[in-house]
């Protein structure tokens, strides 16, 4: 058997089918999402079904902790790499492709304000840039989305939170004049 195999695939089925807390979970995916930066081990991962799991744990789960790192795992596995380009597009839970699940927690995340939720965020956005990267096929796929409009709603919350910091560091002066 595979070290991959052994070592990280099976404790992430086992701990993504048979849930007994979060913990075991967080680790194995730390493992996987420094894993699945090496070219081989993502392929390998891609091939023994792995990537429903992942997109699985994205869309799907409730814990932020998993959820921010199945992103970075997503965003790990695709970065740079041509080959890879029609896993952005690959059909996931639900019948959502990859793409798709990626945008739609960024949208889950602005629309809830994503008050303290910025390094999930940050990671989802990796993920998007990720697939989108020298990709025209999920360019395309990206229109059809609305991934533009996404995008827009992430710079007004970002806008959003800048202005709130200015004023309040302007608050912060004045007060002490």
């Amino acid at each position: 058997m595979p070290p991959l195999f052994t070592h990280v695939y099976a404790p992430f089925v086992h701990t993504c089918v048979w849930r007994t807390g979060e913990e075991p979970t967080v680790n194995v995916l730390q493992d996987l999402e420094y894993l699945l930066s090496d070219l081989d081990i993502a392929r390998d991962f891609y091939i023994l079904k792995g990537w429903p799991l992942l997109l699985s744990t994205l869309a799907h789960d409730k814990s932020r902790p998993l959820r921010s790192l199945a992103a970075h795992c997503i965003g790990n596995a695709v970065k740079n790499q041509e080959e890879f380009h029609d896993w952005a597009v690959a059909k996931g839970p639900g019948d959502k492709d990859v793409l798709e699940v990626v945008l739609d927690a960024i949208k889950e995340e602005v629309g809830g304000g994503a008050p303290g939720g910025g390094g999930f965020l940050v990671k989802l956005v990796y993920a998007a840039g990720s697939l989108l990267r020298g990709n025209s096929v999920a360019s395309h796929r990206f229109v059809e989305l609305g991934g533009g409009d996404v995008v827009g709603s992430l710079l007004k919350v970002r806008s959003r939170c800048m202005a709130f910091r200015a004023a309040r560091e302007l608050r912060g002066t004045s007060s002490e004049d």
